[in-house]
């Protein structure tokens, strides 16, 4: 049974033991998915302590249970979080959401990995050192998925960029790690999207006059710096105007305008996209908008009420991109690297075996328009 109400479809892009391993066609093995999380992201949005929100990973394992045909080819073989949960430092006391993914996982035969990043994260002053530790921290999180086959990467409230270790198209996972963002990438990118769209709801009105001032102030901030990048002063206007919008200031709120034609919209939904190197500037999966805003929404009250989006898109985006053509190449070309790197190795890491797989090939999902 699918959660909630999916919402309209806006875009798509439609188009065993080491030792003797072998790699069979894509249809005759499942696909292995981990899931990369911070804990002190989702504890933001209230996973493990709002009993409101079904969290993705435990939608995502339950329609997979129940042989949901949009994810039947998909197995979850392990979780990899970022940091160690603490409520604070020092302090032995772990977070809701660190605690909820560690049981979830005992009780589904899942992995549970810590890869903490805040060491590299922490670094300052030192673009070097931190650039050098973050590149060792990728290469750990590298090896771990090619010690354990895994097929596809999942990325979940996971604000940190990934860089050139991951996302290498020839020795990464370029390609084959996917991202749902809470929202319209195209409208509220972001680690806020759900405040961003919130904001713009309030701000942006339907009064036509107060709609054409704000869209006067707009074009003007939005050429001098268009101006600006064609001069060659990019900075960090490059990320901003380029990539994540015009940063504009409403009252004493500041607000990302993305440079797209209806900045008015008031609603928001959720986007599975491929991740590459710009934040939310990866190629769209699936783009749904299932969540109107209301004048009753808090921030965490449309989080909650944007939840079965974000998980609906989650699950019928995974299935699409699984079967997608380029996806299966891919997937073969990495088997491929994952057998190479574990003949090198002495012994697998303690992850789960895989479960007993089927042949039966499940069939293309109809995509709802």
């Amino acid at each position: 049974m699918i959660e909630g109400q999916f919402g309209d479809v806006l875009t798509s892009s439609l188009g065993e033991a080491v030792a003797s391993y072998t790699i069979p066609q894509n249809g005759n093995r499942k696909t292995r998915l981990a899931y990369i999380t911070s804990p002190r992201e989702l504890e933001k949005e209230g996973v493990g302590s709002d009993d409101r929100i079904t969290p993705t990973l435990e939608f995502l394992a339950n329609q997979i249970k129940a042989g949901n045909r949009y994810v039947s080819g998909i197995e979850i073989v392990a979780v990899v979080v970022d940091d160690n949960g603490q409520a604070s430092p020092g302090s032995g006391q772990r977070s809701a959401a660190f605690e909820y993914l560690r049981s979830f996982c005992e009780q589904n035969g899942i992995a549970f990995h810590i890869e903490e990043s805040k060491p590299w994260r922490s670094i300052k002053g030192d673009p070097d050192a931190k650039g050098e530790a973050k590149r060792a921290y990728e290469q750990r999180l590298l090896n771990l998925m090619r010690k354990n086959g895994v097929d596809v990467i999942l990325s979940d409230s996971y604000v940190v960029m990934f860089g050139e270790t991951m996302l290498d198209s020839r020795n990464g996972y370029g390609g084959l790690m996917v991202n749902i963002h809470p929202g319209i990438v195209g409208e509220v990118p972001g680690v806020h999207p759900t405040r961003d769209a919130l904001v713009r709801a309030r701000m942006f009105t339907s009064d036509p006059d107060e709609r054409s001032a704000i869209s006067a102030q707009l074009r003007e901030t939005m050429a001098g710096m268009i101006e600006l990048r064609q001069n060659g002063q990019m900075g960090s206007l490059n990320n901003i105007l380029g990539e994540m919008g015009v940063p504009f200031t409403l009252g004493d709120e500041m607000v990302a305008i993305p440079r797209v034609p209806n900045i008015f919209r008031a609603t928001t939904g959720a986007s599975l996209h491929v991740v590459n190197e710009v934040r939310d500037r990866g190629r769209p999966i699936l783009v749904s908008t299932g969540t109107p805003i209301l004048e009753r929404h808090t921030e965490q009250g449309l989080r909650v009420d944007n939840y079965p989006t974000k998980n609906n898109t989650t699950l019928r985006g995974l299935g699409m991109f699984a079967r997608e053509q380029r996806t299966r190449d891919l997937i073969s070309e990495n088997r491929v690297r994952n057998r190479n790197f574990s003949r090198e190795l002495p012994f697998r890491a303690e992850l789960p075996q895989p479960t007993q797989r089927s042949n039966a090939r499940a069939p293309a999902p109809r995509l709802l328009r």
